[in-house]
């Protein structure tokens, strides 16, 4: 059974454990590490419970702006993983507020307004991302499944071959390249 193309975008845009641990690590010293833990997510950490404990990060009055934009990016994440859209860009505006220069939340985002068939502003989204973090290889990827999705299967070349400079072990961009029958 073919993987659709939400959770596809989803999966795509499943931030790396060292990216969000990067821009939460700063909060560790407001919050008990265990609710940053789970906030981050993970292996074995349900949406449910990153939303139950980034709730509590955001709840409290002691954060920062910089952690409480963590904290919406990464609940953000986890409404997007529950396709319940309205909240996830609800929470990624926020965090894009609170910090507008964090890139990991532009690529959020993007996935949520791709997953809507909003190509035009996930691409939008995920170039802000990349000016911001020429090394961001979610946003490439990412960037490249809204360009197929638009139908524009040049750009979505140019940008899976640039997920994969950026990152030579990204196997789902050597795929898709396959699939549009272009050698990696």
């Amino acid at each position: 059974m073919p993987i659709p193309r939400a959770a596809q975008l989803f999966l795509a845009i499943s931030l790396t454990a060292a990216s969000v641990f990067a821009v939460a690590s700063t909060a560790r010293a407001q919050q008990p590490a265990e609710v940053w833990r789970l906030c981050v997510g993970g292996a074995g950490i349900s949406p449910d419970q990153r939303i139950t404990n980034c709730t509590t990060i955001l709840s409290s009055s002691r954060e920062t702006n910089e952690n409480l934009a963590a904290a919406r990016n990464n609940r953000g994440g986890a409404y997007h993983a529950q396709r319940r859209y309205d909240l996830a860009l609800a929470d990624f505006d926020e965090a894009l507020r609170l910090n507008p220069k964090l890139a990991n939340a532009w690529t959020g985002r993007g996935a949520v307004h791709a997953a809507q068939r909003n190509f035009a502003r996930a691409i939008s989204d995920h170039t802000r991302a990349i000016e911001l973090n020429p090394q961001h290889n979610d946003a490439y990827y990412n960037r490249a499944l809204a360009h197929q999705g638009a139908g524009d299967i040049g750009s979505a070349i140019a940008d899976f071959r640039k997920s994969l400079e950026v990152n030579p072990a990204d196997d789902d961009a050597r795929r898709q390249l396959r699939e549009l029958g272009v050698t990696p």
